[in-house]
């Protein structure tokens, strides 16, 4: 495959329906996916200056996915989860209090 800039749109997704809650959270964050097939998947969180926080590695099932990240030791703000499976990558914004 080409490594150029890829863009995936909503129909090409293999991550759909992604939600996380509470947000704003206090300290855990539940992410929710629905994906279109088994494999693996990484969920980051990205502070504004573009660091890395939280990578955690997790394993996608075909279907609804759920997932818990501890925010608590992070000051309050905001933030990114990035969620990427395969060629797809998307992203929610996250406030942190």
């Amino acid at each position: 495959g080409s490594f150029g800039p890829q863009t995936a749109s909503l129909g090409e997704s293999s991550i759909q329906e992604l939600k996380a809650y509470p947000n704003p959270t206090s300290g855990g964050l539940n992410v929710s996916y629905s994906s279109v097939e088994s494999s693996d998947v990484a969920l980051r969180l990205i502070d504004m200056t573009g660091r890395v926080l939280i990578d955690e590695n997790a394993s996608a099932r075909e279907g609804q996915n759920n997932e818990t990240l501890d925010l608590s030791g992070f000051p309050a703000g905001s933030y990114v989860l990035q969620v990427v499976q395969g060629s797809s990558v998307d992203y929610l914004r996250i406030v942190k209090q």
